[in-house]
């Protein structure tokens, strides 16, 4: 059904739209667990070797990029991945009107994937000739089950501001529906097992303001309507996550910088950080009751024996 609707959806957004555009650009980081296809209008499919080729994010069979992505809203105005010139089709259609990212660039990748040098790619992207730009540095550590985002924001035309939405159609472990989810702020979907054993998080390593974690086709008409609700839906469905930072202000040569994460399979220690090491102050000898006491009385008896010695 899911499937159906999205390609109505589609044509019918197609005729409608402007004329399509070439799909986008494409870079893949090939690590392992995580393969992660970065789209030059900020869009993203990931793999992971624990639930081999399927694609984490609908359409689950796209090898491209699929529905998600980074948003921004500025002036009334949403700007989105291209998702209607995505191969395989797009489920976005509750997201409304939007405007897609104009690409600047896209990098190739590089670094070696060690976590002094991780594989990175680089895109740019403008909120059309708004003059605000959005760098964003996609960054992966071979062996670990999450990758980063940084997104950094500039405008070359006057004071600006913002909301910025990073959010998806996750596909749990094979399966289109999974129980949502809230861990310390990050929001994402588990698979619909007790005890569940999978978990996609989208992780606001900057603090978010707002989340949302419900049926897919709710959390894109949220993002839509340019806010999160703030809540998580029971039970398992056909789910969604995001989250939103709200009023972010730059102006001409400043600059807003926001990182996340996502995550796929067990959570990762950066959603909940290990408790710090314990304290390496010196510790202060203590002592029983009956010690002090006996102290007490030693100490008597050498002020009594200085006593009788200064009379004689």
């Amino acid at each position: 059904m899911k499937r159906t609707l999205a390609f109505c959806i589609a044509m019918v957004l197609a005729v409608v739209s402007q004329v399509a555009l070439a799909q986008p650009a494409l870079r893949t980081i090939s690590g392992n667990p995580l393969t992660i296809n970065i789209g030059g209008d900020a869009s993203f499919q990931v793999f992971t070797t624990l639930v081999p080729g399927t694609g984490q994010f609908y359409p689950d069979d796209n090898a491209q990029t699929a529905d998600m992505g980074v948003f921004v809203r500025s002036g009334g105005v949403l700007y989105a991945p291209d998702f209607l010139n995505h191969p395989g089709g797009t489920a976005t259609g509750d997201i409304g009107a939007r405007t897609v990212w104009t690409p600047v660039s896209i990098s190739a990748v590089s670094g070696t994937g060690s976590s002094a040098d991780p594989f990175t790619v680089t895109v740019v992207n403008d909120a059309a000739a708004t003059g605000l730009r959005m760098t964003m540095v996609v960054t992966y550590v071979n062996g670990e089950n999450f990758f980063r985002k940084s997104m950094a924001f500039t405008s070359s035309a006057g004071t600006q501001t913002f909301d910025v939405f990073l959010g998806g159609d996750i596909y749990l472990a094979g399966d289109d529906d999974g129980v949502p989810y809230n861990n310390s702020g990050a929001v994402g979907g588990q698979d619909c097992v007790t005890p569940p054993t999978y978990t996609i998080l989208f992780i606001p390593l900057t603090p978010a303001n707002r989340f949302s974690a419900r049926d897919y086709d709710t959390v894109w008409s949220e993002i839509g309507a340019g806010t999160l609700s703030n809540l998580v839906a029971s039970g398992c469905r056909d789910n969604g996550a995001a989250l939103q930072w709200q009023n972010r202000t730059i102006a001409p040569g400043s600059g807003s910088v926001i990182q996340a994460a996502t995550s796929f399979g067990a959570i990762p220690p950066i959603v909940t950080p290990p408790l710090p090491p314990p304290s390496t102050a010196a510790t202060i000898p203590t002592m029983s009751e009956w010690a002090l006491m006996l102290t007490a009385v030693l100490v008597a008896m050498l002020g009594l024996r200085r006593v009788r010695a200064m009379r004689n």
